[in-house]
């Protein structure tokens, strides 16, 4: 395989090419990158026939995909997703190696259908079609790829449609949700249909943290290298049109004084002509040279002044334009950041949020675990003192039984002898 013939379709094609590069550099190696991008080449990728998802179990859009005869990434991807392959790497990695090559290969997935024309999706059904967060993975990263944000090309259409409430072939229905959302036409034949939908939690992992950063830090890079190409391609149009009116200027500076040669040649060549007439006559000829060099230099200025005003208008037209479009751009993108930034701080204040629940849970669990362990030291200090004191009785009751056992033999003892004597 030719690693650095499939990296360089994603890094050096164009500087609006890097962001996409940075991405997968922190999910993928360069080989496995490599790998995915020619299994993504290959005769077995069907155009224009891909499949993405959100808010639809896997299961559900791989079946729905089978049946259609499209492309889920699994599909796309082949053996490298089959763990019974030789090529699949998925019994070599962890879990969160395993997730993060999967995260590399879908946005490699998306970079490869913005290369198309279009795209299907499935979701749920409006009103709440994706992830209320913004952070699900489709949202976070498959969406900017194919719509261009991230890099320099872009499907021409997203279609969506919503197999989770479609009941059958018949009842199917597509409509195109970018550039334009036409959802209110699924409405139109469907009416209203609630779906319960329980939104599982997105935004707290560590990857998804890494990838919000990396996706936010290259929407602004290319909306920035975008805004300043509109920017440059303004100044050359005026540039241009400034050559244009500049070189019309001149040309019509030379038709003016090759008129005015024309006109001396003429009165010349009158003057050679009628050098015998009386003075009136040179005097008349005179007069209607003058009073045609007047006429032609009006004339000459006229249209100077009216080149000039076309000009000034233009420039004007084009510095509004251009005004308009900066302080367009400008608005887009401090909306943008501040949607995003506020998204940024609801997901952080939730993730402390849960941080703080689960740091109370543990301080409580905690706080009990020392009460229980505390209560059964106790209860084993009790029950050792009570053995204890069981078996100093018990040995001191076994000690007074010896005890008076030694002093009844003794006295036995005694008494024999004694009996003896008598006898």
């Amino acid at each position: 395989m030719d690693c650095e013939k499939h990296i360089q379709l994603l890094s050096s094609q164009e500087s609006a090419q890097a962001p996409i590069f940075e991405v997968l550099s922190r999910f993928l190696s360069a080989q496995e990158a490599a790998q995915i991008i020619e299994r993504f080449q290959s005769e077995d990728w069907i155009e224009n026939g891909q499949v993405l998802w959100s808010g639809v179990p896997r299961e559900k859009a791989q079946e729905w995909a089978d049946k259609h005869q499209l492309q889920t990434l699994t599909t796309a991807m082949g053996p490298l997703m089959d763990e019974n392959h030789p090529e699949c790497l998925k019994l070599k990695k962890n879990y969160r190696q395993w997730r993060r090559y999967v995260h590399g290969a879908s946005a490699i997935f998306a970079w490869r259908i913005a290369q198309g024309e279009k795209v299907i999706l499935l979701s749920p059904p409006p009103p709440e079609r994706f992830h209320p967060s913004g952070l699900s993975y489709y949202q976070l990263v498959e969406d900017p790829i194919i719509r261009g944000l991230i890099n320099q090309n872009s499907v021409q259409k997203i279609i969506i449609t919503h197999p989770m409430i479609e009941e059958s072939e018949d009842e199917e229905f597509y409509y195109e949700l970018w550039p334009n959302d036409r959802s209110e036409r699924w409405v139109e034949r469907f009416g209203s249909r609630p779906y319960k939908m329980k939104w599982r939690q997105v935004g707290h992992s560590n990857d998804i943290a890494e990838l919000r950063s990396l996706i936010t830090f290259s929407e602004r890079h290319v909306f920035s290298s975008g805004q300043f190409k509109k920017v440059e391609k303004e100044k050359e149009m005026v540039k241009r049109l400034r050559d244009e009116m500049k070189a019309k200027r001149k040309a019509l500076d030379k038709a003016h004084q090759e008129t005015i040669k024309k006109l001396k040649d003429e009165a010349e060549a009158n003057r050679k002509s009628h050098n015998k007439t009386d003075a009136k006559t040179k005097n008349k000829l005179k007069m209607e040279e003058e009073a045609k060099r007047k006429a032609l230099d009006k004339a000459h200025q006229g249209a100077i002044k009216k080149l000039k005003n076309e000009e000034e208008a233009k420039v004007k037209a084009l510095d509004k334009a251009h005004q308009e479009t900066t302080k367009k751009l400008k608005n887009e993108a401090k909306a943008k950041r501040k949607a995003l930034d506020k998204a940024y701080q609801e997901a952080t204040k939730k993730l402390q949020d849960k941080m703080k629940a689960k740091r109370k849970a543990l301080d409580k669990a905690h706080q009990e675990a020392i009460k229980k362990l505390e209560n059964e030291e106790e209860a084993n200090i009790r029950a050792l003192d009570k053995a204890h004191q069981e078996a100093a009785k018990k040995l001191k009751d076994k000690m007074k039984a010896k005890r008076k056992a030694l002093d009844k033999a003794y006295q036995e003892a005694i008494k024999k002898p004694k009996n003896k004597t008598n006898t």
